[in-house]
C-alpha cells in the first residue's frame, strides 16, 4: 500500500514528537539523578502533557506488601457487607 503525503507527514510529526518527548524525559531523568531542580519551557510542558495524556499511575501490591501498607496507613481496609 502506498502512503499518502498526509500519512507521511503525520508519521514524521509523530516521530518528531516522540523524539522531543524522549529529550524531555531524559532531562527529567538527569535532574533526578543529580538530585537537582528542573525547569521546563512552555513547549516542553506541552510535549510532556501530550505524551502523558490521561496517564494515571495504578500501584500494584503483592500480598506480602498489604499488611505493611495497612499498618503504615497507606491503604485502608474496607469491610465487605453481607447481602443477606
Amino acid at each position: 500500500m502506498v502512503e499518502t503525503r498526509s500519512q507521511k507527514s503525520e508519521k514524521i510529526g509523530v516521530n518528531m514528537s516522540s523524539k522531543l518527548a524522549n529529550q524531555v524525559f531524559e532531562k527529567i531523568r538527569e535532574s533526578a539523578k543529580n538530585n537537582s531542580g528542573l525547569s521546563l519551557s512552555p513547549d516542553e510542558v506541552e510535549i510532556l502533557a501530550g505524551e502523558l495524556g490521561n496517564f494515571r499511575y495504578i500501584p500494584v501490591y503483592s500480598m506480602q506488601d498489604v499488611p505493611r501498607l495497612i499498618d503504615e496507613g497507606i491503604i485502608k481496609p474496607r469491610k465487605i457487607k453481607d447481602n443477606e
